[in-house]
């Protein structure tokens, strides 16, 4: 039968089934559109990651082949790059980036800069990154010994070929070069040098590295990448103590009684649970992992003593004697060197002038001569009355303060850091199609110090007092040595009594001339594999740095991570006593009793009054015993038997560039990579020419 009712009911159903038919559709559009968000994102981080890839293969791949003139310029497509094995396929999610259309390219714009461009097209997705990189240029002679730094790059020179020598040219800063034609180089700083040196390069690109040292506030040690402060307190704990326990024995027989038939109550436990505020939870107990901590340390070979970055190893020197002997013709008493001859047979006897008469012979006497010679240490050169010794000067910098410059652009640039100068990203703003991005450029000052020595440009000049060397005394000429003096003799001239020559000095009837023994010294020497050192020997290594995994105080090396084990906190539980159906209960708690009596020809009696009948057994309840202290939550118990709660708090470390440097290395220890780099190229000499023209 139709009514009313009917067709409103029928209208509610119909309106139901849209309302529901709408929800699904609305569902499936908000999950579709949902996954392809996610997937756009991924995608444009695909993309990011792409075309920074290109860039780093592009800076690589160009060291090999730099343009050689300012304005020149290479290209090479992502295909060629493939095909070369320089890089592999890139994708923007499942489209393949166009090989031909993106493309790497350089140009050198100025003598010391390049332009590095990459350009990535994937479908219709398409982007670019530029960067200008220095270049630097270090030459060394078949030594391996560099002698053409930086600075000599930067020296400014006109240069002028002229066919033909010009004799009217009076400029008193121009030279002409030796060779086929004439190079007049007309010189705009104060001194300069140009060398014809024949070399083979090599080009690398280089890293910039910046190493960083971490601080923690007063308080706070650093633990990993966080600053962590630890605070402790004690309370004492809680004792705990055993249920009572029973002694069972045998009952005793005595028939024809009643007795009491006891069973244990029923136990009801409402499930606690245990947690961990730090750490996995295991049963009863929560597993802390930690990672390893990491130390390096420089360490020398055995035997060896480090000394700053090297390795030292002494030794003395050995050998080196001293002889003496007389000149020829003369002879050795011990002591002097003499040559005697007879008195003269005159009635008188005289020495000339000056010599001292001895016996038959007359001496001369003269101080023995020592010659100073004065030297330099190895590793110094003269400076006056001293000895220098050149050292680089310690290098740090001012801070980078505010920005020297702020301005806009519509092109998005890459950012850099170099050594005085860094360029900073302060955002981007998008309005429409457009973007335009804000950025800074800060500079700072270099600062040069000095551990010792004293400061002169960038160098630190150490000075010390020179070697002074003494050769052994010796005689002066046509004198003799005889060991403690110089003399010459000869017998005493004899008139009306007995002379000697000239020279020579009486002695009894003989005249004598005595002469300085001769020294001989030969020097000591270092043993085999040694450097003297001047006054010893030594050997000298590059001291090793190894890596060391260690774990904290508290935890356990498993062997790839750190582990600690702690009691776990338990929470919640309660227990309930009560006696099975058709038993009486006695006490509560814990101390309750379930019993029933039982009728029967036999009776059962305990001989302890203390014990309990149940069945044919006797129950003996034995006191409760200490068990262990028990900590409140949040609190563990320590070795010292207190309850200890400790509280952490952390903050973000502070981090300083304390040093930049450059390698070729992907990876430096202790260094972190800036995201820039140089081109450097590497000029050995590949014959010894010399060929200097030198402009004062």
């Amino acid at each position: 039968m139709y009514n009313k009712s009917n067709k409103n009911s029928r209208l509610i159903n119909i309106l139901v089934g849209v309302i529901a038919f709408l929800i699904i559709v609305f569902l499936i559009v908000f999950l579709v559109n949902r996954s392809n968000g996610n997937k756009t994102a991924s995608n444009e981080q695909q993309f990011s990651d792409n075309l920074s890839t290109l860039h780093q293969t592009a800076k690589e791949f160009f060291a090999g082949q730099l343009p050689e003139d300012v304005g020149g310029s290479l290209q090479t497509s992502l295909n060629e790059l493939i095909e070369m094995g320089a890089i592999d396929e890139l994708k923007y999610g499942n489209i393949t980036c166009d090989g031909e259309e993106s493309y790497i390219s350089i140009t050198k714009t100025s003598e010391d800069e390049y332009r590095v461009k990459s350009n990535l097209v994937c479908g219709d997705k398409s982007d670019n990154t530029i960067e200008k990189i220095k270049s630097s240029t270090t030459v060394k002679d078949e030594d391996g010994n560099t002698i053409v730094d930086e600075d000599k790059d930067k020296v400014d020179l006109e240069v002028e070929k002229n066919p033909t020598n010009n004799s009217d040219n009076s400029n008193s800063n121009a030279s002409t070069t030796g060779g086929s034609g004439n190079s007049t180089v007309y010189c705009k700083d104060f001194n300069c040098t140009v060398e014809e040196i024949p070399t083979t390069c090599t080009v690398t690109y280089e890293y910039e590295y910046v190493k960083r040292i971490v601080s923690c506030p007063n308080g706070y040690n650093i633990s990993g990448s966080t600053c962590v402060m630890e605070s402790s307190n004690a309370i004492a704990p809680t004792p705990v103590y055993s249920d009572p326990s029973t002694v069972i024995e045998s009952a005793k027989l005595n028939p024809g009684e009643s007795y009491k038939v006891y069973v244990d109550p029923i136990r009801d436990v409402t499930d606690g649970h245990y947690y961990c505020k730090t750490g996995t939870l295991q049963g009863t107990k929560c597993i802390i992992n930690a990672n390893k901590q990491v130390n390096y340390q420089t360490k020398c070979p055995t035997g060896y003593n480090k000394v700053g970055n090297y390795c030292y190893k002494y030794a003395n020197k050995t050998g080196g004697s001293s002889t003496s002997y007389c000149p020829a013709g003369y002879t050795d008493d011990g002591t002097k060197c003499y040559i005697r001859t007879a008195l003269n047979t005159n009635t008188t006897t005289s020495c000339p002038s000056g010599y001292t008469q001895s016996g038959n012979y007359c001496f001369k006497y003269a101080d023995k001569i020592t010659n100073t010679t004065t030297s330099c240490p190895a590793g110094t050169s003269p400076s006056g009355n001293k000895c220098v010794k050149t050292i680089s000067a310690i290098k740090s910098y001012t801070a980078w303060g505010n920005p020297v410059r702020t301005y806009s652009s519509k092109t998005k640039e890459s950012v850099y850091t170099y050594e005085l100068e860094k360029k900073v990203e302060k955002g981007c703003t998008t309005i429409g199609k457009s973007t335009t991005c804000n950025y800074s450029i800060y500079q700072r000052k270099p600062i040069y110090t000095c551990s010792q020595g004293t400061l002169s440009g960038t160098k630190c000049l150490v000075y010390s007092d020179p070697i002074t060397t003494s050769t052994t005394p010796t005689c002066p000429s046509g004198y003799i040595d005889n060991g403690s003096n110089c003399y010459v003799s000869q017998p005493v001239s004899t008139s009306s009594s007995s002379t000697c020559p000239s020279g020579y000095t009486q002695s009894g009837n003989y005249c004598y001339k005595y002469a300085d023994r001769i020294y001989s010294t030969t020097p000591s020497t270092c043993p085999s594999g040694y450097t003297d050192g001047g006054s010893t020997c030594y050997q000298r290594v590059n001291a090793t740095t190894e890596k060391n995994l260690y774990c904290e105080s508290g935890y356990t090396d498993n062997g790839y991570v750190c582990k600690k084990t702690v009691n776990a906190t338990y929470v919640g539980g309660s227990t309930y006593y009560t006696c099975p159906t058709g038993y009486t209960s006695s006490g509560s708690g814990k101390n309750m009793q379930c019993y029933k009596y039982v009728k029967s020809s036999d009776k059962y009696y305990c001989e302890n009054a203390n014990a309990e009948l149940k069945g044919t057994l006797c129950y003996v309840k034995k006191e409760s015993e200490f068990l262990y202290n028990k900590c409140q939550d949040g609190y563990t118990l320590g070795a010292d038997n207190m309850c200890h709660s400790s509280s952490i708090s952390t903050t973000n470390p502070t981090w300083s560039d304390v040093d930049y440097m450059f390698s070729t290395e992907t990876y430096v220890p202790g260094y972190q990579r800036t995201g820039r780099g140089k081109f450097h190229q590497v000029c050995v000499r590949t014959e010894n020419t010399n060929k200097p023209v030198i402009y004062k």
